[in-house]
Order: C-alpha cells, then structure tokens, then sequence
C-alpha cells in the first residue's frame, strides 16, 4: 500500500512540475511493487523539489507593487496607475508569495480608499527579504480595511510589516498566528473589531515600532494573546478617541501568553470596562508601570497562575 501511495504522490508531483516547466528526469525508476529505499526516495524528491523551485521569479533587485481601487487584478501590479495597478491587497500578497524574494524588499504599496477583502499571509516568503504593506502613512484612516471576519491574518511562520492603514472587522482586527509575525512599523488605526483590535495566539507575534490609535467602540480586548502569543507594545504613547468598551478587558493574557508594556502611556477618553486581565499562566509586563498604564473604567485582575507586573 505505501509503495502505491508513493508512487502517486510522485506522479501527482511531477505532473503539476511539467504543467509549468519541463523538468529534468527522475534519477531512479520506482513504479508500482518496486523496493525502493529512502536515498532513491530522496534523490528523486530533491529533483522534482528544485524543479519546483527553479520555476519561481528571482528577484535581482527590490520590487513595489501597487493596489487601488480602480485597479484590475488582472494586472502586473507593476505601475502606479489604473491599467497597471493591483484591485486587491489579497492579489498582492499572492504575487509575493508566488516570487523568490532573495535578499530584496517587496514593498506594496495601497492607495486611499476602502478594501473590503481580508488579507491574509499563509507562509513564510520564500527569501530573506522584508514585506511590506503600506499605506497612508500620514492618515491611516484614509486607507480603510472593512472586513467581515479577521481584516489582516498573518499565520504558519509568515511574516509582514504593516503600516498606514486602519482596520474594521466583525472579528481581529490584526492577528497573529502560529509563528506569525506582524511588525506595526508606521501609524495604524484600529476601529471597530468585534473580537480584538491585536491579537496573538499559538507563538505569533506583534510588535509595535510605531504608535497606534484605537477609535472603535470596543469588542472583546483591545490587545489580546493565548498560548504563547506575544504583543510588544513597549515604550508606545496610544491615542484612544471616543470612549471605547471592552466586554473582557483592555489588556487580556492567557495560557502563557505575554504582553510587554513597560513604558507604555495613553491619551485621549480612555476606556469602558477592566483595565487588564491574566489568566492560565498569561503574564503582562510593565516594569513596575502601576495597575492603571491601560485605559480602563475599572481595576484589572490578575488570577493565579497569571501574573501582572
């Protein structure tokens, strides 16, 4: 039966190769009822993977992409115009994830306006280079991200640097998960999340190299991270506009997740509901800031195991 398995597998492979490139042959024969033993598997695999590989777009240099929203995702993305512009964040993102970066930036750059359709990064880039999403760094909310479900997820080892944008959703926000890594590296605005503003879970991460504004009417937490989840938000000043209520907490850590805050402050009406809570071993981390660095209406908690400092 595994010999079966394998031999499929292997014929699945190689064909979806050839349907973009030809590809060199297999150095070992291994057909149906044949013993084969793992260096002919391997030697085989690593031929179709460098097939595979070698049909990806090499970067030679850093590349932008542009989106609008008189754009046409049937274009290259290429030029900052109509006829050469991406309509959707989503089909830029596809694109990167199409290349090999190499050691080169990719830059993608939005243009005002409101972008209905999530985003979402699946995996790590293949290369070493940084992947940018930018928009109205001045304004964010000029550029408006209006999801149902989750605006922005970055997930499996994937990582993104966002700036520029503000974020509506009937879910997250901006989420981190599974080895994910968002870095806030310009002004971003958070609106009105059902669920969180930021949050991480499952060894994601979010760090904030730039201050954020939060101007939605609440949801669950504003910054939010379970098991393992981290979100740095350290040495950042938070503008909160309105009056915001948290059915949780501003602050929620859970299963071992952690929240760095030391050096935090905020400005602005502040908040309805609990300041803070850590639960299950979730920690928050202030450097002795005090029990009231986060907006809130009302003490926070921290229930044993969680711990706040």
């Amino acid at each position: 039966m595994l010999k079966i398995i394998a031999s499929l597998l292997f014929s699945i492979f190689l064909s979806a190769a050839a349907s973009a490139q030809s590809c060199g042959s297999l150095p070992n024969t291994l057909a149906n009822g044949t013993n084969a033993d793992a260096t002919q598997v391997m030697a085989n695999f690593n031929v179709l993977l460098n097939c595979a590989n070698s049909s990806r777009q090499v970067l030679t240099a850093s590349r932008t992409y542009y989106v609008r929203t008189d754009g046409n995702d049937s274009n290259n993305g290429l030029t900052n115009s109509s006829s050469g512009a991406f309509l959707t964040i989503q089909r830029a993102i596809n694109a990167v994830a199409a290349l090999d970066i190499s050691t080169f930036n990719v830059t993608v750059n939005v243009a005002d306006g409101t972008y209905t359709g999530a985003i979402v990064v699946n995996g790590a880039w293949l290369g070493s280079g940084t992947v940018s999403l930018i928009g109205n760094t001045s304004t964010p909310s000029n550029v408006v991200v209006n999801v149902t479900g989750n605006a922005l997820i970055v997930q499996s080892g994937g990582r993104l640097s966002v700036g520029g944008f503000k974020f509506i959703s009937t879910a997250v926000g901006t989420y981190a998960y599974d080895k994910g890594t968002i870095i806030i590296s310009a002004p971003c605005e958070w609106g009105a999340n059902a669920s969180y503003n930021v949050y991480a879970d499952t060894f994601g991460a979010i760090r904030f190299d730039a201050n954020p504004t939060f101007s939605g009417t609440g949801g669950f937490a504003a910054i939010g991270v379970q098991t393992f989840g981290t979100v740095n938000i350290a040495t950042r000043t938070l503008t909160v506009s309105g009056t915001p209520a948290f059915t949780s907490s501003f602050a929620s850590s859970s299963l071992n997740g952690l929240i760095v805050a030391n050096g935090f402050s905020f400005t602005g009406s502040g908040a309805t509901g609990s300041r803070y809570s850590a639960t299950t071993g979730g920690g928050i981390f202030t450097f002795g800031g005090g029990a009231n660095i986060f907006p809130g209406s009302s003490a926070g908690s921290a229930t044993s195991p969680g711990w706040y400092n």
